[in-house]
């Protein structure tokens, strides 16, 4: 059981499978320091106690035994310990994240824009993730020769349960080592450029079948719409100060009227009314 907050002795004394290690806490009260996730994303879960939280020193939250908080990788959270606390500490995988991903169906979309101001989440724990993670920290308890291997597949049931969670899957999938994540930053970086998704599949080493696959699954839309919305988007502030001709010619619309009906379909107005109303 760790005591502190302290890298080296997590790496002493952890329970590691191939894709999921757990770290056991026992903290005591009045203890204050700086959690830290590392390369991977953590499940921060107490099993008795409470926690005081802060983030960016300005989002302060409690959490108890019924609450459980996602961690993105390389990430420091404030921690004050308000009773006496024991915890556990799941961290994820990226290999484990990626493949559930692959595997399952996603019906929500990644609002990156959001994640890259508060891209942790809190979560209610119900009878179903209680479930999973009891079954998690059970097994790694009895050191059995298949245990390694059952701990594997609870671990897959979580990252799947998370999934299906819209707010836990906007953490779970904004990862820099994430190649759909990868795909999206450099969308951003260069839409003012021909951005080629054969190119971009090839970039982050994957088909452009697979990658078209993959794509969608993370952000329920295909690469070529995610990009028409992020030209749509950057489209307003360009309006501010060029003409419609102009940013259309820009943003690589050769057809003014195609761009214009691709405004109008997504804000219910032209871009010529937008720019009157700014």
């Amino acid at each position: 059981m760790l005591s502190s907050f302290n890298r080296s002795l997590e790496l002493m004394d952890r329970f590691e499978t191939d894709y999921i290690r757990l770290f056991f806490y026992d903290l005591a009260v009045n203890y204050k320091g700086t959690y830290k996730s590392y390369e991977y994303i953590r499940l921060c879960t107490i099993i008795e106690g409470e926690e005081l939280v802060s983030v960016n020193n300005y989002d302060t939250f409690k959490y108890d035994s019924d609450r459980y908080v996602l961690l993105p990788s390389e990430f420091n959270v404030q921690v004050e310990i308000i009773q006496p606390t024991k915890a556990v500490i799941f961290e994820l995988s990226t290999q484990l994240i990626r493949q559930v991903n692959e595997k399952v169906s996603n019906e929500y979309s990644i609002d990156y824009g959001l994640l890259s101001h508060n891209n942790y989440y809190v979560g209610y724990k119900n009878m179903k993730l209680k479930t999973i993670l009891n079954k998690i920290i059970v097994e790694s308890r009895k050191k059995k020769e298949d245990s390694k291997f059952l701990i594997d597949l609870y671990a897959q049931e979580l990252v799947c349960y998370l999934i299906r969670n819209k707010d836990a899957n906007q953490v779970l999938n904004f990862q820099t080592d994430n190649p759909i994540n990868k795909a999206i930053c450099y969308m951003n970086d260069n839409f003012l450029q021909s951005v080629s998704i054969k190119q971009l599949a090839c970039n982050i080493n994957m088909s452009e079948a697979n990658f078209c696959q993959y794509f969608k699954r993370i952000t329920n839309t295909t690469p070529n719409r995610y990009l028409t919305n992020i030209k749509l988007e950057k489209s307003k502030g360009l309006l501010k100060q060029a003409s419609v001709t102009e940013v259309a010619f820009d943003l690589g619309y050769d057809n003014i009227s195609y761009f214009i009906s691709l405004f109008k379909k997504k804000y219910g107005i032209t871009p010529k009314q937008y720019q009157k109303m700014k």
